[in-house]
C-alpha cells in the first residue's frame, strides 16, 4: 500500500507502537509489521484521541530518554504508569497511559 498511514505522522507514537507490538508478540508471521501498523489507522483516525493530543503525545514520547521510553511502553505496569504520569495532561485531558493501552489493544 503506497498511501501514507496516520501513524507515519507521529514518529514517537510509531516507535512506541512497534516496541509494544514486538514486546508482546503482536507482530509475527501471521500479522506482519506493515499490516499491524495499518490497523492502527482505525484507532488513531477516530475521535477517541484528538489530533492535537496525538501531536502532544508524540512530542512527549520523543523527549524521553531510551530507558524511560522503554519503561513507558513495555515496563512492568506500575513502572509504566509512573513514567506516563510524568507527562502533564493533554489539553483534552487524555492520558498517555490510556493512549498506550489503546495501541496495545488495537
Amino acid at each position: 500500500r503506497s498511501s501514507i498511514m496516520i501513524i507515519d505522522k507521529y514518529p514517537g507514537i510509531k516507535k512506541a507502537a512497534l516496541l509494544i507490538a514486538y514486546d508482546n508478540g503482536i507482530i509475527n508471521r501471521l500479522k506482519p509489521e506493515q499490516q499491524w501498523l495499518e490497523s492502527l489507522d482505525a484507532v488513531l483516525g477516530t475521535n477517541s484521541v484528538a489530533e492535537e493530543d496525538l501531536d502532544w503525545f508524540d512530542q512527549w514520547l520523543l523527549s524521553l530518554d531510551e530507558t524511560n521510553f522503554h519503561t513507558a511502553c513495555c515496563g512492568e505496569e506500575t513502572d509504566m504508569k509512573k513514567v506516563a504520569d510524568m507527562a502533564p495532561s493533554s489539553r483534552n485531558g487524555e492520558s498517555m497511559h490510556k493512549l498506550l493501552n489503546t495501541i496495545f489493544e488495537a
